[in-house]
C-alpha cells in the first residue's frame, strides 16, 4: 500500500495502461485524495477514470504494466474511501482475474495484490456484502503463499459470517490460500455438511475438482439437488473477477459430459430454474464432440415448459443450432418449433420458422407465415420460393432498412431484431443462386439504395445473365459503374470493389460485343471495371481485406489481376493474406503460390507454431483450412496435428485461449481436416 505523498515518486507516463492517459493518473489519485472526506462527482470521476487505467474493456484479458504501480495507491483508496470500496476492490479482483492468463506480467501483478490484499484485511468486516465478496475473490484468484494472518482471517469469515455465499466464497478462497491436502480435505467434508446450499454447493465443486472424471454420484445428487437453487445475492457478483458459482458449476460438471448430462436432465426436468439444465446441456455440446442425439431432447424439452419470453427465444435459438447438425433433427424437434410459429412474440415466431427452415420444413413457406429474411436463406436457391424472397427483400427494402429503431434496452428488443434482420437479408442475397437472382433484379437494385447490403446486392448482381433482359443491362451497369467510382474510398473499399466485380462479370458473361449505350465496347468496359479493381486492391483503399473477398468471383475473368495478388500474398495482415489466396486459387485454379501460405496461416492461427507476424483469428485460420481441401493440397507437416484434432472425442482447444474452439467452428475445422486427411 503506498500512500499519497509518494505519487510522484513514480514515472506514470512511461507505462501502458488500458486507456492511454497513464500520464493524467496522478491528476487522478490528487483529485480522489483531496476529496477522502467529501467524496463528490469529481472524486468518483477521477476514481472511474483510475479503474479504466486497470481495465476499460472485457477484451483486456491480461493486466496492464501500470497495475504494478497503481495497484497499492487503490488499495489506499479502498482502505480509507469506504463510499468507493466496492468499486475499488472489484477492480482489483478484475484485475486479479487478468494475472490468471500467461503473461509476463501476471506473476509481478499478482505479487502486487497479494500483498495489498493482506493489508485490505479490514474490509473483510465490511457491513457491505459485496465489499467483502469482492475481497475474497482477490484472495481466491491470486492464491498463496500468503501471511498465516490471511488465511486465520479468511477461516474466521468462513465460520462466522452471516452471509452465506460470503461463507461459500470464503470456503473457496481457503482452497487457494491454504493448500495443504489434509486440511483442504477436513474443510470439504465439514462444509459438505454444512446447513447453506451455497456452502455445499461450493464444497461438492471442490470435491469434484479433486476427485476428476468420472465424478462421485453422491456428490452429483448434492448439486443436481443445490445446484439449481442456490442463487447469488447483488447484481454484480457474477463479475466479481472471474466466473460466477453457475458459470463455475457449469464448467466443472461439464468435464464429465455423462454427469452433466444427467444433472442437466434433472434441472431441466424440475423446472430448469433461469434455463440452467439448458445451459449445462449446451455447454456440453460446446465442448464435446457428437453429444448431439443426447443434448437435443433435453432442449426440446426446455422449449416445451421455457415461461419467460427471453427464455423461450434462446432456448429455441439453441435447440436450431443444436439439431441443425443432426441428418434428421426428428418430429419432436420439428413440432416443439412449429407450437412456437404462432407465438405472440415476433422475435420467438422468427427463431422458431429460421429454425424450421434450416430442417428444410416446408411448411414454413405456408402463405399463413410472414417470413422474416433468416428464414428464406435455406430456399434461396429454389424458384418456387421466389415469391416469398422478392416480397421479403422489397420490405426489408422500403419498410425496415432505411428505419432503424432506437435501442429501449433489454434483449431481444426492436433494435436487436432490425439488426438481425439486416444480417439475414445480406446472407439471403448472399445465398442467391444466379437463375433466382436473374429473376429479382428489380429488388436487388431497389437493395443498392441501402448501405448496410449495398455490397451483398452489387455481388448479387454481378453473378446473373442477362441474355433475356438485354434491355436493361446497360442501366444497371451504368449503375454499377456509378457505384464504384463515387463512393469514398475511406469507408467502401468492398462496396467500389464489389460494384466493379460486378461491372466486369456482367460484360464478360452478358453482353462480350459490347454494351448499347456506353461509350467503350464490351472489352473496354471490362478492362476498365479490372482496372479499378487491380487498383483498389494494390493498397489504395482502407477496408482491404473487405475489397479483396470479392476479387475471387471474377473467376478466369480476373486473370490480368495475378500479378497484384501474388504482391498480397506476402501481406502483414493474416486476413489479407488468405483473402489474397482464395482469389488467386478461384482465378487462376493454380495451387502453387496460396499453398505454402495457407498452410502458414494454419499453422500460425490454428496450431500457433512459428509465429512471426500477424496470423489473424481463428477464423482465418479455418478459412485457411478451408481453401487447402478446396485446392486438394493436404501439406504433409500439417497431417499429425490435423488428425489429433479432427479425431479427438472434445472439440479442438485452441492453444493460444485455451478454450474450446465451439461447436460451429469445430464442425467447419472437422469437415475441413476430414477432407484432407483423405487425399
Amino acid at each position: 500500500m503506498r500512500p499519497p505523498e509518494e505519487v510522484d515518486r513514480v514515472e506514470w507516463a512511461t507505462l501502458s495502461d488500458a486507456m492511454g492517459e497513464a500520464e493524467l493518473v496522478p491528476q487522478y489519485l490528487r483529485t480522489v485524495y483531496a476529496t477522502y472526506g467529501e467524496p463528490g462527482e469529481a472524486s468518483e470521476d477521477a476514481l472511474s477514470d483510475l479503474l479504466s487505467c486497470l481495465c476499460c474493456d472485457w477484451r483486456d484479458t491480461k493486466p496492464f504494466p501500470i497495475a504494478v504501480e497503481l495497484v497499492p495507491f487503490l488499495a489506499h483508496t479502498a482502505l480509507h474511501l469506504p463510499s468507493r470500496r466496492e468499486d475499488v476492490l472489484f477492480g482489483l479482483a478484475t484485475v486479479a482475474e487478468q494475472t490468471q492468463r500467461p503473461s509476463p506480467l501476471s506473476g509481478p501483478v499478482a505479487a502486487v495484490l497479494r500483498e495489498a490484499g493482506a493489508e485490505l484485511l479490514p474490509c473483510l468486516a465490511d457491513p457491505d456484502v459485496m465489499v467483502r465478496l469482492a475481497l475474497l475473490r482477490l484472495l481466491a484468484l491470486v492464491g498463496g503463499p500468503v501471511p498465516t494472518a490471511v488465511v486465520d482471517a479468511v477461516r474466521g469469515v468462513r465460520e462466522n459470517d452471516d452471509e452465506e455465499e460470503v461463507r461459500a466464497t470464503a470456503f473457496g478462497a481457503l482452497a487457494r490460500l491454504d493448500p495443504d491436502p489434509g486440511r483442504g480435505l477436513a474443510r470439504e467434508r465439514e462444509a459438505l455438511g454444512d446447513p447453506s446450499p451455497s456452502v455445499r454447493l461450493t464444497a461438492s465443486l471442490a470435491a469434484l475438482r479433486r476427485s476428476g472424471p468420472p465424478y462421485p454420484e453422491d456428490v452429483l445428487a448434492e448439486i443436481a439437488s443445490t445446484g439449481a437453487k442456490a442463487d447469488e445475492p447483488g447484481h454484480r457478483t457474477h463479475f466479481l473477477g472471474g466466473p460466477g458459482r453457475r458459470r463455475q458449476t457449469i464448467d466443472t460438471l461439464t468435464s464429465d459430459p455423462d454427469a452433466a448430462l444427467a444433472v442437466a436432465e434433472r434441472w431441466i426436468a424440475g423446472g430448469d430454474l433461469d434455463r440452467r439444465g439448458s445451459s449445462l446441456a449446451e455447454s456440453v455440446d460446446h465442448v464435446w464432440r457428437d453429444r448431439e442425439a443426447e443434448v437435443v431432447p433435453l432442449l426440446v424439452a426446455a422449449v416445451g415448459q421455457a415461461g419467460k419470453r427471453e427464455e423461450l427465444y434462446r432456448g429455441i435459438v439453441a435447440l436450431g443450432r443444436t439439431a441443425g447438425r443432426l441428418a434428421d433433427p426428428g418430429p419432436q424437434v420439428r413440432e416443439a418449433l412449429m407450437s412456437c410459429t404462432d407465438h405472440a412474440d415476433l422475435h420467438v415466431r422468427d427463431a422458431a420458422l429460421t429454425s424450421l427452415a434450416r430442417f428444410g420444413d416446408e411448411r414454413v413457406l405456408s402463405e399463413r407465415f410472414a417470413l422474416p429474411s433468416s428464414a428464406l436463406v435455406p430456399f434461396a436457391g429454389r424458384l418456387d420460393a421466389l415469391p416469398q424472397i422478392g416480397a421479403a427483400l422489397l420490405h426489408a427494402s422500403r419498410e425496415v432498412l432505411g428505419n432503424p429503431p432506437e435501442d429501449t434496452g433489454g434483449w431481444p428488443n426492436e433494435r436487436s431484431r432490425y439488426l438481425a434482420e439486416q444480417k439475414a437479408v445480406v446472407e439471403l442475397v448472399q445465398a442467391l443462386a444466379p437463375e433466382p437472382a436473374a429473376r429479382l433484379v428489380p429488388e436487388l437494385t431497389d437493395l443498392l439504395g441501402h448501405w448496410s447490403v449495398k455490397e451483398a446486392a452489387a455481388q448479387a448482381l454481378g453473378g446473373i445473365r442477362m441474355s433475356g433482359n438485354r434491355a436493361t443491362a446497360p442501366e444497371l451497369i451504368g449503375l454499377l459503374r456509378t457505384l464504384g467510382r463515387a463512393t469514398r474510398p475511406d469507408r467502401t473499399g468492398g462496396l467500389r470493389v464489389a460494384a466493379a466485380v460486378a461491372v466486369a462479370r456482367l460484360v464478360d458473361r452478358t453482353m462480350p460485343d459490347g454494351v448499347h449505350g456506353l461509350r467503350e465496347g464490351g472489352a473496354g468496359a471490362r478492362d476498365q471495371a479490372l482496372a479499378l479493381v487491380g487498383k483498389l486492391v494494390a493498397g489504395e483503399v482502407s477496408h482491404e481485406v473487405r475489397a479483396l473477398e470479392q476479387v475471387h468471383r471474377l473467376g478466369a475473368v480476373g486473370l490480368p489481376l495475378l500479378p497484384v495478388l501474388r504482391d498480397r500474398l506476402a501481406a502483414n495482415s493474416g486476413k489479407t493474406r488468405l483473402a489474397a489466396a482464395v482469389a488467386y486459387w478461384r482465378i487462376s485454379r493454380d495451387p502453387t503460390h496460396p499453398t505454402p501460405v495457407a498452410t502458414a496461416l494454419v499453422e500460425e492461427a490454428l496450431f500457433h507454431v512459428g509465429v512471426t507476424r500477424q496470423s489473424g483469428d481463428i477464423d482465418t485460420a479455418l478459412g485457411a483450412l478451408e481453401l487447402l481441401a478446396e485446392m486438394g493440397e493436404a501439406p504433409e507437416q500439417l497431417r499429425e496435428r490435423l488428425d489429433r484434432a479432427v479425431t479427438a472425442p472434445g472439440r479442438f482447444v485452441q492453444p493460444i485461449a485455451d478454450r474450446p474452439l465451439g461447436a460451429e467452428l469445430d464442425e467447419r475445422l472437422r469437415s475441413a481436416g476430414r477432407l484432407l486427411l483423405e487425399e
